[in-house]
This record gives structure tokens, C-alpha cells and sequence, in this order.
């Protein structure tokens, strides 16, 4: 299991988000099939989160 320990906040309060870039492409080949971003926020996010009507959660600006 990886556990990576980074930090949660920025010297100046911000929260820290962790970004996930994974290329998807065959091996020894220069042709790249996909590049997915995704974003990993950290435990600190959870009582910023709002849940909307549809049960979707969605992130307040606030944070950013």
C-alpha cells in the first residue's frame, strides 16, 4: 500500500490537492491512446463538500 503523507495545506491556508495524471498508450509505441487528470483531495475537503438535490457532491468555490 502507498502511503504518500503529503500536506494537507499550503504555507498560506490553501488546501492542497493531489493530481493523478495517467497515459495510456502500447508499449514501445509513440501513439498515446488517452491522458486521464483527476484530482485526489485530501480528508480536510470533506467539510467544504455541499451535497446537492441529485445526491451529486460538488465542491465550493471557496476552497480554491
Amino acid at each position: 500500500m502507498f502511503n504518500a503523507d503529503l500536506p494537507t495545506r499550503y504555507s498560506d491556508g490553501r488546501i492542497t490537492l493531489t493530481y493523478i495524471i495517467l497515459v495510456i498508450h502500447k508499449h514501445f509505441s509513440d501513439r498515446i491512446d488517452a491522458i486521464l487528470l483527476t484530482c485526489v483531495p485530501n480528508g480536510e475537503v470533506l467539510g467544504l463538500v455541499k451535497v446537492e438535490e441529485k445526491g451529486e457532491k460538488t465542491l465550493g468555490s471557496s476552497i480554491l
